[in-house]
């Protein structure tokens, strides 16, 4: 059977954990303090692990199923949904990392050699005056186009 909303928001701490099931080992694990969390318990090989997907009420019911059928899919496929949910949260903390300062840098290092050392310091000093004010600190993967085009204009005015 599943769980309704109104089951959820009425569970309350007890004196121990304890879980309330939905469906296909997806579960909502209550702690003595009154948290909440969304969990999944599945094997790979011999072993028996249990995946946390998220807190409720940040994670939705429908969220939490979503996202269980995710890792279940990633379990059929013999992936350890633990071990990729972990991968993929390094990947965005390695994807934030990339800023357009830091490969702006590179590449003016690597056009230096190429130009002269009077046009290396105008380009430096125009992605220094017009572009690291509004990109500088951006992950690359979020800076869009249409600020990239109002930037460029702005300088072309």
């Amino acid at each position: 059977m599943s769980l309704t909303i109104v089951e959820i928001k009425n569970a309350k701490p007890q004196a121990s954990d304890y879980r309330l099931a939905d469906s296909q080992v997806l579960f909502l694990h209550v702690t003595t303090a009154g948290g909440k969390f969304w969990r999944y318990r599945y094997r790979i090989g011999p072993k028996e692990k249990t995946l946390t997907l998220g807190r409720y009420p940040e994670l939705g019911l429908v969220a939490a199923r979503e996202a269980h059928y995710e890792a279940r899919n990633l379990v059929s496929e013999g992936k350890d949904a633990a071990l990729e949910k972990q991968k993929a949260k390094i990947a965005r903390i390695e994807d934030a990392k990339v800023t357009f300062r830091k490969l702006a840098e590179e590449w003016l290092i690597d056009q230096e050699p190429i130009w002269s050392v009077s046009n290396a310091k105008r380009v430096r000093n125009r992605f220094e005056r017009d572009l690291y004010p509004l990109f500088g600190n951006l992950p690359i993967g979020q800076i869009e186009s249409a600020p990239i085009l109002r930037a460029l204009r702005t300088i072309e005015a």
